[in-house]
């Protein structure tokens, strides 16, 4: 076979069907690249959406772990307060002490809060701290004293007193503090 074409348009024609064979591998790298990133962006925000679903997910159980961390707190409290209760109910005959309580108290003076607590150093004697109001300090004193009278009611002291700020009529505030011992003497 004898080529009829010339030299030059031959080169001219290898040298064109080179380029083009170039700028098609070129442009199918580029659509490659083109897909390869539009496939990493898809799994991107794919794996992103996970992730979001997954922290919210987390984020509700752990709520709910705290939740059930406040309950069993709240349920130990309870439970450490009742078994105190119960140490106190089983010694004492706490209405007889409340009973001795109500009937020193005078009918002018109110009482607000009556707290009871072991004693730190001897868990035997138990310290009882009482509150209220009083139209005068002259009832609270001689409230004290009522309360001394009793033999179960140990040193029974004032252990505040101040006026009551911006009431209409004058009223004072107290609390008197007393350990009490045994049996409750009438």
């Amino acid at each position: 076979m004898i080529n009829l074409l010339p030299s030059e348009k031959k080169n001219h024609y290898q040298l064109t069907s080179r380029v083009y064979f170039i700028i098609s591998i070129y442009i199918a790298s580029i659509a490659l690249i083109g897909l390869i990133l539009a496939g990493m962006f898809g799994y991107n925000l794919m794996s992103q959406s996970k992730i979001t679903n997954k922290q919210s997910q987390l984020d509700a159980l752990n709520s709910q772990a705290k939740q059930s961390n406040d309950i069993v707190a709240q349920a130990a409290f309870v439970e450490d307060r009742l078994k105190s209760a119960s140490q106190y109910q089983d010694k004492e005959k706490w209405d007889e002490v409340v009973g001795a309580i109500a009937s020193a108290t005078p009918t002018t003076i109110q009482l607000t809060d009556l707290k009871v607590a072991a004693d730190a150093t001897n868990k035997s004697l138990i310290t009882v701290t009482l509150a209220g109001v009083s139209p005068d300090r002259r009832n609270v004193v001689l409230y004290e004293e009522k309360l001394a009278l009793n033999q179960s009611f140990v040193g029974p002291t004032i252990q505040s007193l101040a006026q009551v700020a911006g009431t209409t009529s004058q009223q004072f505030s107290f609390s008197i503090q007393f350990t009490y011992q045994g049996a409750v003497a009438q």
